[in-house]
């Protein structure tokens, strides 16, 4: 988005410049047009402004000036365990989202993913090595999911204010043989259109019984 706006900026920068140029020769080839002469200097002077106006709002772009008024989220998360009967534990994570922006945080989606990493064979932790490493880049390892709960809401109805934060409590049963689990939690920015863009935290947790 920055991308586009930076190209628009130069287009609408150069077509200002060519058309303060235009004006200087027509000034320069018929100065004794009275008539010309004065709209000369009167389009000399708006497209003076354009200019430094269009300058100015090109620079304040590339060099982020404006990246303070773009919203962020400051993710933490807080895990517990318990053993529940003979054959299961309990576990409750809480989420803190903490506006760490100047502007507000409207959120309409998110998504948390319980995860195992551990117990895992060989074969297994081999297979998930070269599927991160398959395409260009290096992927996020794929561990097997546990458990996924999607939250949304409605416009307006969760609104996190500068220096505010939002609590989040999620409870989940697995099974006992569980060692070691992966917390993954996810929240889509509303004011970006492209597909997962938002703000993320991934935390390890070791299950000592």
């Amino acid at each position: 988005m920055q991308d586009k706006l930076v190209e628009i900026l130069l287009y609408v920068l150069v077509s200002v410049v060519a058309l303060f140029l235009l004006v200087a020769v027509l000034d320069w080839l018929l100065p004794e047009a009275a008539p010309l002469g004065d709209w000369a200097d009167t389009a000399l002077a708006v497209v003076t402004i354009l200019a430094i106006l269009v300058g100015g709002l090109f620079a304040a772009v590339k060099l982020e000036l404006f990246r303070d008024f773009e919203p962020h989220l400051t993710i933490t998360h807080s895990i517990n365990h318990r053993r529940v009967g003979g054959s299961y534990v309990h576990i409750d994570v809480t989420v803190e989202l903490c506006n760490s922006s100047k502007v507000k945080v409207d959120l309409l989606k998110g998504f948390l993913v319980l995860q195992s990493i551990s117990p895992a064979t060989d074969e297994e932790i081999e297979e998930i090595y070269d599927e991160a490493f398959l395409g260009e880049y290096v992927e996020d390892f794929s561990w097997p999911v546990l458990e996924e709960e999607i939250r949304e809401w409605g416009e307006g109805e969760l609104t996190i204010e500068p220096g505010e934060v939002h609590r989040e409590v999620l409870e989940f049963i697995i099974a006992n043989e569980i060692q070691t689990v992966q917390v993954y939690t996810f929240y889509y920015n509303p004011r970006v259109s492209e597909e997962l863009t938002g703000w993320s935290m991934g935390t390890v947790y070791d299950i000592i019984h």
